[in-house]
């Protein structure tokens, strides 16, 4: 309220007019003050954040995300791929070798060597979009990937990507290479079978019938198929039986998308290695 002050009026009740006016406008000064900073903060707090980059509450570390789309050589998204994201802090040289080879990744355990800071588990949706969040940084990420009629492969130097890059990440595979026949249990009593390539080993897929073999997914390239088997030929005098096994080699060619036929059924080659031991008989050795 606006006092207009009356020279007639004591001096004592003018200063205690203007004393209680100058602190009735400090105290609205402050509550604008109050009211303007109250504001700006509301207004801050609504604002989006741009950075890519979260708090692992974990392991207090940032991490952040890698997404996109594996697709055909058409550019059409593949559906039910398997996928593995490798967070490493060193490789070996070559970067396939042991813990980082096919067989690790695929049953994944090559976080259990200590040479993986993080691995994660996915697969693509129906239209072949994938997404991997709380990432660790590291100095080498990789993702693997592999599935039916695709050549298994990998992403590599992921970790030199840029944010976007990593948000909208294209895998472009091809057409995986199919080898598979039969044998006969006669000629070959199979223990181990096996195809070698430069990007590792691989297992045949079981089948519905135990003398029939399958290979899927093979990048195209120079491959050996190896055959471990095993003889068993007992002595006439039954004092020991003799076992032998066998490895046979037969090199292959194999290329983008096409099935190759390979029969174990007619003359076996020559075995590469041959390696005979005398084992005890049953009786004795259960004695």
């Amino acid at each position: 309220m606006l006092q207009i002050l009356d020279a007639s009026w004591p001096q004592t009740q003018r200063r205690r007019i203007v004393g209680t006016s100058k602190l009735l406008c400090m105290i609205t000064v402050a509550a604008i003050l109050a009211a303007n900073l109250s504001s700006s903060r509301e207004t801050h707090a609504a604002e989006p954040q741009a950075n890519e980059t979260t708090t692992d509450p974990i392991g207090h570390r940032n991490t952040f995300s890698i997404a996109g789309r594996v697709v055909d050589e058409a550019g059409t998204g593949l559906a039910g791929i398997e996928l593995r994201l490798i967070v490493a802090d060193q490789r070996p040289s070559p970067r396939n070798r042991f813990p980082f080879n096919w067989q690790m990744i695929e049953s994944g355990r090559p976080d259990k060597r200590g040479l993986v800071r993080q691995l994660l588990l996915g697969k693509t949706d129906l239209d072949g979009r994938f997404v991997f969040n709380q990432v660790q940084p590291g100095k080498d990420i990789e993702l693997a990937y592999w599935g039916q009629d695709v050549a298994r492969g990998r992403q590599t130097s992921l970790e030199d990507l840029s944010p976007n890059e990593r948000r909208n990440l294209i895998v472009q595979t091809v057409a995986g290479g199919t080898i598979h026949g039969k044998f006969d249990p006669a000629l070959y009593l199979i223990d181990e079978l096996t195809l070698s390539g430069i990007d590792g080993t691989f297992r045949p897929q079981s089948t519905d019938n135990s003398t029939r073999y399958e290979f899927t997914g093979i990048p195209a390239g120079v491959y050996k198929l190896r055959i471990l088997c095993v003889e068993v030929n007992e002595k006439t005098d039954a004092a020991a039986f003799m076992t032998s096994q066998m490895e046979y080699t037969i090199p292959l060619v194999v290329k983008s998308g096409a099935t190759l036929t390979v029969e174990l059924d007619g003359n076996a080659p020559s075995p590469v290695t041959e390696v005979t031991a005398a084992v005890a008989p049953k009786a004795e050795q259960a004695e």
